[in-house]
Order: C-alpha cells, then structure tokens, then sequence
C-alpha cells in the first residue's frame, strides 16, 4: 500500500465521520460539527439578549440590504461567521441549543420570525433543532461542502446562513431543522397567530 493510497483512505474515513455526524447519529458532547467548522467559529456566543434596535422583528416591512461593512458592524464575530459565511458554532455550545424559553426565534441578521419555541425538541445533536419553520420565511439551496448534497437554510428575507435540514425529525413532518444559535435571536412571543403554533408536536422538548 503506498504513501497516496494510504493518505486517501484516511480522508474518506473522516469524511465518512463527519458525515454521519451531520445526519445526527451517535450525537456526543464531542461531535464533529454538522457543518464545517470556519475560522472564528471558536468566538464566545453573542451574550447581547434584548431586540436589535435595527431590526424588523415582524418580517413585513419592506427589506433593503445592508452593505457587509453594515452587517460586520450589526453583528457578533460569530454571527456575521455564521450567518454571512456559512460558518458553524460547536455543538453543545450555543446560547439556545439547550433553551426551553417559550418564544419566536428571529433571524439575528436581520429580525425575520423564522421559528416558533412550540416546534423546538431534544435532539442530542447539541444544535437547536425544530421540526418545522414559520412558513415561508426559511428558504434551501443545495450545500456540496461535505462532498455529498445537504439541504442548506436560509432567511428568505436576508439570504443568511441557519443551518441544514434533514430526515431524520419527529412527527408530524419527520424534519430536523438543524441551525446554529448564533444565527437566532428569542424573543416573546406577540399576539399574533405564528405558523406552527398550534400544530401537535413531539412529547420531548429542550
């Protein structure tokens, strides 16, 4: 067996890790990531927890782009390294991987309400996962990073990085939502009627 045959096999057997990482299984403490980890991605989660003073938290007003120099000024380190480049916090790591706080989950970019508290459940992947999204307001691409097609998300309003999706969820939809908590910001809920709301979800929540 040669040094390149050698060099290779050991490549595809962490990329094989890394992909049964992504779908979930065997989720430990210590998991690879589900999403390749960028420089930066290592920065303390945002500790800021009131409104962004800049934000739209209805998703209706009309959504002009900021420039990046705007975002960069707006954001975090690692929320503009995740949600403006597709970067990936560590798993058990996140501010709301582990949150039972009833309220909406807004894009931390630009405010949009892309989640609702009611569809978040215990997945042991140590990433906040739902199993559905406010309707209309999570987009998908295709993502080839981990050499193999995943479902990318993303904020239909500011076309940021969330997290991917898959089939592996709970009833109803049998989807995971899985997204990154610094691509999140919770808030109460209002009035209004949310999408999902008052959808029967699974028994176990985080």
């Amino acid at each position: 067996m040669n040094t390149s045959y050698t060099i290779l096999i050991v490549i595809l057997v962490i990329t094989g890790a890394t992909i049964l990482a992504c779908s979930g299984v065997g989720a430990q403490p210590a998991a690879p990531t589900d999403e390749a980890v960028k420089p930066g991605a290592m920065a303390q989660a945002p500790s800021h927890s009131r409104p962004h003073a800049a934000h739209d938290h209805t998703g209706a007003a009309a959504w002009q782009e900021p420039s990046d120099a705007e975002y960069r000024a707006r954001l975090e380190p690692l929320q503009y390294e995740v949600l403006r480049q597709a970067g990936t916090e560590r798993s058990f790591t996140g501010r709301y991987w582990d949150s039972k706080t009833d309220g909406i989950y807004h894009c931390a970019a630009c405010g949009q309400p892309l989640f609702d508290s009611s569809t978040k459940f215990k997945s042991g992947t140590g990433w906040p996962s739902f199993w559905t999204s406010v309707e209309g307001k999570v987009s998908e691409t295709t993502d080839y990073k981990m050499l193999m097609p995943r479902t990318e998300l993303l904020c239909s309003r500011c076309n940021s990085h969330l997290g991917h999706v898959f089939s592996d969820g709970p009833r109803p939809t049998g989807l995971r939502y899985c997204i990154n908590s610094a691509s999140l910001e919770l808030l109460p809920r209002v009035a209004a009627k949310v999408p999902g709301k008052d959808e029967q979800g699974p028994g176990e929540k985080q």
